[in-house]
């Protein structure tokens, strides 16, 4: 299970880097098995859409594919389920549903969050919460606009508006990610 790095390292060196994992080919692979096995398991859910509608195949799944975020085609999902299966068969597919949501925050992690390093954990893959960072870019923003270039550059305050919190940093190891593709296979 990914932490944040700083439960793993205390006050880590946080690196934005696109181009980490040319470092960890042995991760890649496992990143690259994330992606393919969600892929499978986006496919399945737009067939089972079809069989749930009973409906022609071709309208069907343009239907899905132009439902463009995953909270989407799950609503679509739920609504044909729930309006077509009887209330015990409906509990079922909601506990699967459960699972596969569960099992797609890792994807959509590799997906949407910035990917980082440590450089005192080389090991582990980074990633950031995309909504810490904008923040983060808003206050980096606005600190260089406020600054006066009549005045010294006050050093400290730059050092404090630039830094990355650690907490909103998860780290993954090679482990927890083969944990990810084991658990997306089950699903």
């Amino acid at each position: 299970m990914p932490h944040p790095i700083n439960k793993i390292v205390p006050n880590p060196r946080i690196l934005l880097d696109t181009d980490v994992l040319s470092e960890k080919p042995d991760i890649a692979i496992v990143v690259v098995r994330i992606f393919a096995l969600w892929a499978s398991i986006e496919r399945r859910l737009s067939v089972l859409l079809v069989r749930l509608l009973g409906a022609d195949a071709i309208p069907a799944h343009a239907i899905f594919s132009i439902l463009q975020t995953q909270a989407l085609q799950t609503k679509a999902l739920e609504a044909a389920a729930k309006s077509i299966l009887p209330p015990e068969d409906f509990d079922i597919f909601n506990a699967a549903m459960t699972v596969v949501s569960a099992v797609q925050k890792t994807r959509n992690r590799l997906a949407h969050w910035a990917w980082g390093r440590c450089p005192e954990r080389p090991d582990l893959l980074l990633l950031g919460d995309p909504g810490f960072l904008k923040e983060r870019d808003t206050r980096v923003a606005a600190h260089y606009q406020a600054m006066d270039i009549e005045q010294p550059v006050n050093v400290l305050a730059t050092y404090a508006a630039i830094q990355f919190d650690p907490s909103k940093f998860l780290a993954y190891t090679k482990a927890d990610l083969e944990r990810e593709v084991r658990d997306l296979s089950e699903a």
